[in-house]
């Protein structure tokens, strides 16, 4: 976007901003921002509108706004020195009917009561809500995609061990004691 004229950017602007706006404002809620979600969505598009140039070249501009989303979400959550929020209210505009929010609340009440980390939480969070591939998560979060999978299969491994079920290392390992391989 360098040297381009402000229509240029103003139409590119327009389309990330249209195509964008309710998932990157979804992800802040549900990282426990309540009311702060706003603001810090508000301040990521515009980072996004004084750094076209940056995200043209980086290639995903959905992950970018999701790595500036999370990068603002941390300041604030530090701001305040602590580390969750009741999630409501929900954005105006946005009820619990809409498809989206509904599936984003239930996964985060299915999670609650597995004591995952803040990391093991938000690569399922990214995975499952808004499909995000493991690349696409360790851009945002800053990590590699090998540690992504990792964060993915301890959270895997407590999800299962807090239901009493077995995954597949434990179940390859039963069988082989069990001499069944």
């Amino acid at each position: 976007m360098h040297g381009v004229d402000d229509e240029d950017r103003n139409v590119w602007f327009t389309a990330v901003y249209e195509a964008h706006q309710h998932e990157i404002l979804g992800y802040l809620y549900g990282l426990r921002l309540g009311r702060s979600a706003e603001d810090a969505w508000q301040e990521t598009f515009l980072e996004a509108w004084e750094q076209a140039h940056v995200i043209s070249a980086f290639g995903n501009v959905r992950a970018w706004l999701f790595k500036v989303a999370r990068r603002r979400a941390i300041d604030e959550l530090r701001r305040r020195k602590r580390h969750a929020e009741p999630r409501w209210p929900l954005p105006i505009g946005v009820s619990v009917s809409d498809a989206k929010v509904r599936h984003e609340l239930e996964f985060l009440h299915r999670v609650a009561d597995y004591n995952l980390t803040s990391k093991e939480l938000e690569v399922l969070y990214l995975q499952h809500v808004y499909n995000f591939s493991d690349a696409e998560i360790a851009t945002v979060i800053g990590k590699s995609s090998d540690s992504v999978r990792k964060y993915r299969e301890k959270a895997h491994k407590k999800i299962a061990a807090a239901e009493g079920l077995e995954t597949g290392a434990a179940r390859r390992r039963r069988l082989a004691r069990e001499g069944a391989v």
